[in-house]
């Protein structure tokens, strides 16, 4: 007999000699594998496209916070954060 946790078999399938409950089953069981076969195909390339969106989201969301960042700087304090260096003006 099925497992216990087989719920659609113990719908479908009265007994060991239920030919017919057995047929069902197994036609089930094939659009159920024909589905999710399907369903993968379907999808598989909307996977990648998610992804490649949120890296370009997480691109322009670090580079509108770096062009909101060096607006509210000067220049000078941009390229002498950015590079970890001291500028100097020839006067000084």
């Amino acid at each position: 007999m099925a497992k216990e946790y087989n719920y659609i078999y113990e719908l479908l399938v009265d007994s060991d000699d239920d030919i017919h409950g057995i047929i069902s089953y197994s036609v089930y069981k094939r659009q159920k594998i024909q589905f999710i076969k399907d369903f993968k195909q379907k999808h598989q390339r909307c996977c990648w496209f998610i992804v490649i969106c949120s890296l370009f989201f997480v691109l322009l969301t670090g580079v509108l916070y770096f062009s909101v960042w060096s607006l509210s700087t000067s220049s000078k304090m941009v390229v002498e954060q950015i590079f970890d260096v001291k500028i100097i003006s020839a006067e000084d």
